[in-house]
C-alpha cells in the first residue's frame, strides 16, 4: 500500500524566521486547510478557523511541523515542535564588533555546560503502546510533574507544546472532517526537538488524556507561586520514596536536604553514606550444596562456573530462544563463545550488537588462538566482521566493515560492501574544504557556491547574507561545524 501525505504544515515565516519573511495569516491558513477542506467550506468558515486555531495559544495552526499520513486504513499524526535555546533573537547573531568571536564562544560554552549538567536519564521517551498489551496507564499526577518543570529553558516544554498542538489537530479532524472513521486507526508521534535534546511521545487515542494534560499545562499561564508549590510537592515525594530505597535512608536524605541548604555557589557539600549488603555472593565464591543440587550442577562450583554450566545445558536443549541475564562480568558472553567453539563443526552465525565499540572487539578476541603470537583466529574457517558509525563515516558513509580472517589479508569489495582487513592502517578522516579557502583571520575565499556569486567576503557578511535566506538551517549547521 502506498503512503499518502494528507496534510503537511511547516512554518517558514514569522517568528521562525526572526520575522525576516512575513506572510498574511489568513492567506497562510487558507493554504494549509485547503489540503483538507473544500473551497466552499473555507469561504464560509475561514474567519472562524483563524480565530479558533491560529490566534489562540496551543492550537494546531501554530505548530512548527505537523503531518498527517495515511497507509490503507491506518493514520499517523506527527507533530514536531522546534526550538533553538542558544539564540533568543536576531540580535544574538549580529556581532559586528566581535572580531574575536567571543560572543559565539560564550554561547557555545553555555550550551556545553548545560549539556554536561544533564544525565542520560534527562532524555524523555514515552511509548504507551496498546493498553490491552501493556496494561499501562499514566497517573493523574502527571500534570503536577509537568507543571513543576515548566520553564522556558526546559527541553520538556517543547514536548508539552507539541502535545497541545497534536490534541488540537486531532479534535479538528474529528469535528471538521470525515477523515477519521475509526479512532483505533490513529497513532500519534509527538516530538520536542531542540539544539539541546530530543523528547518524544508515542500513543494511541485511548491515551489522549496525556495530550489533554499537555494542552492544559501549555495553555495555562501558571504563576510562579503555583510552579514553586508543584516543585515542592514533587521534591517531597522524591524524598519520601528515596527513604525506602536506602538502608538508613531517612538519615541519608536528611543529610542531603540540610547540608546543601546553605551551600555557597561553586562549592561542594560532603555527605557520607555507607550500606552493607547481606547475602551477597561474589562471582568467584563457591555456591552452596543446596543450590548446586537444586540446579543440577557440580558441587564446589564457583558462581561463575555454575552460571556457565547452566548456560551450556540451556543451549543444547530444543528451546528456540534462550534469554540470559546476570550482572556484568558474570560470564554470559564467555559461556556462549565457549559453547560455539566446542560446536564449530555444526557451523554457526553469531550476531553481537553493543553501543560500545571496544566490547565488540573484545568478543572477537575471544575467538582468537590463545597460543598464537600473531593473534590469529583459533580456526581458519572463522570469518569475523565488525562495523561502527565512525568506520562508516570515514569511508564516505558507504557500507564498510573491518574483518578478521586467517585466509585473507587484503581489502576487497563484495556485494557493494567494502571489507577492510583489521591489519590495514586506518586513514585519518579528512574534512571537506573544497568550497572554502581562508585568506586571513576574517576573510574567506568561496571557490564554488551556487547560492551566491561572491569571491572574497568577510565571514560576518557571508553569515548575514545566508541568514536572510536560511536563518534556522544555517545556525544549526554553523553550531555543528564549530
Amino acid at each position: 500500500m502506498n503512503l499518502e501525505i494528507l496534510y503537511y504544515q511547516c512554518c517558514f515565516h514569522g517568528n521562525n524566521t526572526f520575522n525576516t519573511h512575513t506572510k498574511d495569516n489568513v492567506l497562510a491558513t487558507e493554504e494549509l486547510l485547503s489540503q483538507l477542506l473544500s473551497t466552499d467550506v473555507l469561504n464560509n468558515r475561514l474567519d472562524r478557523y483563524v480565530n479558533q486555531y491560529l490566534e489562540k495559544k496551543g492550537e494546531f495552526l501554530q505548530a512548527d511541523t505537523l503531518i498527517l499520513l495515511r497507509r490503507g486504513e491506518n493514520l499517523r499524526i506527527i507533530c514536531v515542535d522546534l526550538s533553538i535555546f542558544s539564540v533568543k533573537s536576531e540580535k544574538d547573531l549580529l556581532f559586528f564588533d566581535d572580531s574575536e568571536l567571543n560572543s559565539l564562544r560564550r554561547i557555545l560554552m553555555t550550551d556545553i555546560k548545560h549539556i554536561r549538567s544533564k544525565s542520560v536519564f534527562s532524555k524523555l521517551r514515552i511509548d504507551t503502546g496498546n493498553t490491552q498489551d501493556f496494561d499501562f496507564a499514566f497517573s493523574p499526577d502527571l500534570k503536577r510533574y509537568f507543571t513543576a518543570f515548566k520553564r522556558k529553558d526546559k527541553e520538556t516544554t517543547k514536548l508539552i507544546q507539541a502535545g497541545a498542538y497534536a490534541e488540537s489537530f486531532y479534535k479538528f479532524l474529528r469535528e471538521e472532517t470525515q477523515i477519521i472513521q475509526d479512532e483505533k486507526s490513529v497513532l500519534f508521534n509527538i516530538v520536542g526537538y531542540s539544539d539541546r535534546n530530543i523528547s518524544s511521545l508515542c500513543l494511541r487515542p485511548e491515551n489522549i488524556n496525556i495530550l489533554s494534560t499537555c494542552a492544559k499545562i501549555y495553555k495555562k499561564e501558571y504563576k510562579d507561586k503555583e510552579i514553586r508549590t508543584a516543585r515542592r510537592e514533587v521534591l517531597d515525594l522524591i524524598q519520601r520514596k528515596a527513604v525506602h530505597s536506602f538502608i538508613n535512608g531517612k538519615d541519608f536524605i536528611q543529610d542531603l536536604s540540610t547540608k546543601t541548604v546553605n551551600l555557597r555557589q561553586n562549592s561542594i557539600a560532603q555527605v557520607t553514606h555507607q550500606e552493607k549488603l547481606n547475602n551477597f555472593v561474589n562471582s568467584i565464591d563457591i555456591i552452596s550444596d543446596k543450590l548446586a543440587k537444586k540446579s543440577g550442577i557440580k558441587s564446589e562450583s564457583t558462581l561463575r562456573d555454575a552460571h556457565a554450566e547452566l548456560i551450556q545445558k540451556a543451549l543444547i536443549t530444543d528451546n528456540t530462544f534462550v534469554f540470559l541475564t546476570g550482572n556484568p562480568g558474570i560470564g554470559k558472553t564467555t559461556a556462549i563463545t565457549k559453547f560455539l567453539k566446542s560446536h564449530l563443526e555444526e557451523g554457526f552465525l553469531l550476531f553481537y550488537i553493543s553501543p560500545r565499540t571496544q566490547v565488540n572487539l573484545d568478543l572477537i578476541d575471544k575467538f582468537k588462538s590463545e597460543n598464537s603470537q600473531s593473534q590469529e583466529l583459533f580456526d581458519d574457517r572463522l570469518f569475523c566482521i565488525n562495523a561502527n558509525s565512525i568506520l562508516i563515516q570515514e569511508n564516505a558513509n558507504s557500507s564498510t566493515v573491518r574483518y578478521y580472517s586467517n585466509q585473507r589479508q587484503d581489502d576487497f569489495t563484495s556485494k557493494n560492501v567494502r571489507f577492510i582487513n583489521h591489519n590495514s592502517p586506518i586513514k585519518p578522516r579528512q574534512r571537506n574544504q573544497e568550497n572554502f579557502d581562508r585568506r586571513n583571520i576574517d576573510k574567506l575565499n568561496i571557490k564554488q557556491h551556487k547560492l551566491l556569486e561572491l569571491s572574497i567576503v568577510s565571514v560576518r557578511e557571508y553569515t548575514l547574507l545566508l541568514m536572510k535566506k536560511y536563518p534556522i538551517i544555517l545556525w544549526l549547521q554553523f553550531r555543528l561545524n564549530l
